[in-house]
């Protein structure tokens, strides 16, 4: 009676096991690798402050797409503008507002179906795009970054 009740207390651990998040594949492959070597050659530069434009191509309206214009200042965003004027904060949350924060998102997205460009003098993620489940629908995304300018 004691090992029946032992097993029958068992059996919902074990079956727990099957609820837990299966592992998933890390920022890794060749387009980490190189976005790696980018990133690092971007840092050799020391661009601390700098401006660019960024925009998402999406099917939204343009003030969702941008492009925005973001000033950074030693490191950190100062300023996000839409058409000269401050960008609403909700429109501007899911984009990156720094080159180091291209760089995340690129590499964090690195193990999924990425293209990318480099720009080719120094050395960020000009555009990329992103298709993180190759046969679902409206998952993909992409960043552009132009204007790229950097300030003394």
């Amino acid at each position: 009676m004691r090992r029946l009740l032992a097993a029958l207390l068992l059996v919902p651990a074990f079956a727990a096991c099957s609820l837990l998040p299966l592992p998933t594949a890390g920022p890794g492959g060749e387009v980490a690798r190189v976005a790696a070597e980018q990133r690092s050659f971007w840092r050799d530069q020391g661009f601390a402050s700098y401006t660019f434009s960024v925009s998402r191509p999406c099917f939204c309206p343009p003030e969702w797409s941008g492009p925005f214009e973001v000033t950074v200042v030693d490191g950190a965003t100062t300023v996000v503008t839409y058409q000269d004027v401050p960008a609403p904060a909700a429109n501007i949350e899911q984009i990156p507002k720094t080159i180091e924060a291209v760089f995340d998102l690129l590499i964090a997205n690195a193990a999924t179906t990425v293209d990318v460009t480099f720009d080719p003098l120094f050395g960020f993620p000009a555009s990329f795009s992103v298709d993180p489940i190759v046969n679902a629908i409206d998952d993909e995304f992409g960043i552009t970054i132009t204007n790229f300018d950097p300030t003394s």
